[in-house]
C-alpha cells in the first residue's frame, strides 16, 4: 500500500509538470522544458477533475507510519491548494498576470539556472518563445472582468518584462548562428503579442471590477487546509495588533538608548547612512554571508551538509531589470547540481554621489547582515537545500504548497542570531526589530483586504505612516498582497509556531541544535505537521 501510494505521487506530479511544464522547469525536472501551459477550457477542467480525483484518492488514506502519513497530508495539502485557486478562487478567468508571468518566467527560468550549456538552454527558449502568441490569446478568451487593480499589475510587469523578450534573448543568442536569426524573428512575435495583449488590458471596459477580495471563509479555508492552522482570521489578526503594539514598544525603547533626540523611525533612517561604498557592495554581501556560516558552526546552530554550495555574484545583465537589490534563487528540489544563487545588484556608479547614497541606503551594514542570515545561513538557503536532500517527493516540494514553515523559518533565524549574539550592536537589533514590525503590519493588511476591512489605499499607508515604507514601495507590497492571499502573514506566523514548539521541545530537554535539524531534515512542512513528527 506504501508503494502503492508512493506511486502515485510520482503519477500525479508528472501530471502537474504536464499541466504546467514552467513548473517543472523551475522544480529541477527538464523533460519539459520546450513547453508552456495549455489554458483551453478544456485541458483546464480536465486537470481540475483529474486533481480532485487524487485528492479523494489522499483522503480516504491512512498510514500507521507517522512518517508516511505526513506525506500522505502534504499530498491532500497540494491538491487542495490547486482545487481552491482554479475552481474557488477562479486564478485563470480573474488574474492576468498568470498569463504575464508564464510568457516571461517560462523562458527566464531557463537562462536563470545553469543545467546545461547555454546554446542547449536556448533551444528550448526558442520553443517556449514559439508559444507565448497563443498564451496570450488564450489569455484574452479566459479572462472575464478581472479587478482593475490585478490589470494594472499585469500591465506593469509585462512592460517590465519586454526587456527580456526584446532584448535579452536576442543579444544571448547573438553568438549562435543556427538560432541568431529564428531567435530573433521569435522574439519580435512575442514583442508584438505582448503589446497587443497589454493593448487589450489597457482596453477593458471601465465596468472591470474593484472587488480582489477573497473572502473571509475561503481565506480561512487556505489557513486551515494549506497551511495547516487551527484558528481563523479572527485570532490571526488579533495576534498581527498585539505583535505591532509590542513591536513598537520594543522599537522605541532602543531607538532611544541610540538617539534620544530622535524619533524611532527617523533613528532607524539613520542607520542607513552606514554602508558599504557603491565598489564594496558585493563583497560586502560576501563577507556577511560567509560570516553568518561560520558563526553557525562556531556556536553549533545547525548542521551544514558538505554538497551546499552558494554563489554570491553580481546580478546578470538580462535580471537587473527585476532584481533591482538582491535576491536569492534555490536550486529546484529534483535539481542534480544543489547550488543557491545569490545576486546583488550593484549601484549605477554613473549616477551623481547623493543618488547613489540613497540607493546604498537600502544596503546598510546591518540590514546586509540580516539579509544573509535570512536568505542564506541558517535562513531560506540552508532550509531549502536540506528539503530537496530528503527522500520524499512531498516534502521536497512543501514549500510549492505552504510558505508557513519556509518564510517562519527564514524569519525566525533573524531573532535567533540576535538571541546567540550574531547582533550585537543596537542598530542592527533596531533593524532586526524594524522587520518584525513590517511583518506584523503584513499579517494586518492580509487579513485586512481579503476579508474586505481594508482598501489597497489604506494598507500602502500604513506601511508609510508605521513602517517608513516610500509611498510607490509601499503600494508595490500591497498590490502583491492582493494576489498572494495568506502568503503575507506566513513570516510572523509560522516564527510563531516555531518558537511555540522550540519552546515543548526544549522543556523536553532537547538541545536547541537536534531542534533545528530536525525541523530541517523533516523538510519543508507546515508547522503542524512538523509538530507530529518532532513531539509525536
Amino acid at each position: 500500500m506504501i508503494k502503492n501510494f508512493y506511486q502515485d505521487v510520482n503519477s500525479y506530479l508528472e501530471e502537474l509538470f504536464r499541466f504546467n511544464p514552467i513548473w517543472a522547469t523551475q522544480f529541477g525536472d527538464h523533460r519539459f522544458d520546450s513547453l508552456m501551459p495549455d489554458y483551453s477550457p478544456e485541458r483546464i477542467a480536465d486537470f481540475l477533475e483529474r486533481t480532485k480525483k487524487w485528492h479523494s484518492r489522499y483522503q480516504n488514506l491512512t498510514f500507521d507510519d507517522p512518517q508516511v502519513e505526513v506525506d500522505r497530508e502534504m499530498m491532500l495539502a497540494l491538491t487542495t491548494r490547486i482545487i481552491l485557486e482554479l475552481e474557488a478562487a477562479e486564478v485563470l478567468s480573474k488574474d492576468p498576470s498568470n498569463y504575464v508571468d508564464d510568457a516571461i518566467y517560462g523562458p527566464y527560468l531557463l537562462l536563470l539556472y545553469d543545467f546545461a550549456p547555454l546554446e542547449e538552454r536556448l533551444y528550448s527558449v526558442r520553443e517556449r518563445l514559439k508559444l507565448i502568441p497563443s498564451l496570450f490569446q488564450r489569455g484574452k478568451e479566459n479572462l472575464k472582468n478581472p479587478p482593475r487593480i490585478w490589470v494594472k499589475i499585469a500591465v506593469e510587469t509585462l512592460k517590465a518584462g519586454r526587456d527580456l523578450l526584446g532584448s535579452v534573448i536576442p543579444s544571448l543568442a547573438s553568438s549562435y548562428p543556427s538560432l541568431k536569426s529564428e531567435i530573433e524573428e521569435l522574439s519580435e512575435q512575442a514583442l508584438l503579442s505582448s503589446q497587443e495583449f497589454i493593448s487589450y488590458l489597457e482596453s477593458l471596459p471601465s465596468s472591470a471590477r474593484e472587488d480582489f477580495a477573497l473572502g473571509k471563509d475561503l481565506w480561512e479555508e487556505y489557513a486551515r487546509r494549506v497551511h495547516l492552522l487551527d484558528y481563523g482570521s479572527e485570532e490571526i489578526l488579533e495576534y498581527g495588533r498585539e505583535l505591532v503594539s509590542q513591536t513598537e514598544e520594543e522599537m522605541r525603547l532602543l531607538a532611544r538608548t541610540i538617539d534620544p533626540e530622535r524619533g524611532m523611525l527617523e533613528v532607524l533612517s539613520r542607520t542607513g547612512e552606514d554602508h558599504p561604498r557603491a565598489q564594496e557592495l558585493i563583497p560586502a554581501y560576501s563577507r556577511a554571508v560567509s560570516e553568518a556560516r561560520r558563526f553557525i558552526q562556531e556556536k553549533d546552530i545547525a548542521s551544514i551538509p558538505q554538497w551546499e554550495t552558494l554563489e554570491v555574484m553580481e546580478t546578470p545583465e538580462f535580471d537587473k531589470i527585476l532584481t533591482p537589490y538582491a535576491a536569492y534563487f534555490p536550486p529546484g528540489p529534483l535539481s542534480e547540481k544543489q547550488q543557491g544563487i545569490f545576486w546583488v545588484t550593484p549601484v549605477d556608479r554613473t549616477l551623481p554621489v547623493d543618488e547613489q547614497d540613497k540607493k546604498l541606503s537600502s544596503h546598510s551594514f546591518p540590514k546586509i547582515s540580516l539579509i544573509a542570515v535570512h536568505e542564506a545561513y541558517p535562513g531560506h538557503h540552508l532550509q531549502i537545500i536540506w528539503s530537496n536532500a530528503s527522500r520524499s517527493l512531498p516534502r521536497k516540494i512543501g514549500h510549492f504548497v505552504s510558505s508557513l514553515f519556509v518564510e517562519g523559518w527564514a524569519f525566525y533565524c533573524e531573532e535567533l542570531m540576535e538571541e546567540q549574539g550574531f547582533f550585537e550592536k543596537p542598530e542592527a537589533r533596531l533593524n532586526r526589530l524594524a522587520d518584525q514590525l513590517f511583518r506584523a503590519y503584513r499579517i494586518i493588511i492580509d487579513v485586512g483586504l481579503h476579508t474586505g476591512k481594508m482598501s489597497v489605499e489604506e494598507g500602502a499607508k500604513m506601511l508609510v505612516e508605521h513602517v517608513g515604507l516610500e509611498e510607490s514601495g509601499a503600494l508595490s507590497e500591497v498590490w502583491r498582497y492582493t494576489q498572494t492571499p495568506t502568503q503575507p502573514m506566513t513570516y510572523m506566523i509560522g516564527k510563531r509556531e516555531i518558537l511555540k514548539l522550540r519552546e515543548e521541545f526544549m522543556k523536553r530537554g532537547g538541545r536547541l541544535k537536534d531542534f533545528h535539524d530536525s525541523l530541517l531534515r523533516n523538510g519543508s512542512l507546515p508547522l503542524k505537521l512538523q509538530r507530529k513528527l518532532i513531539l509525536g
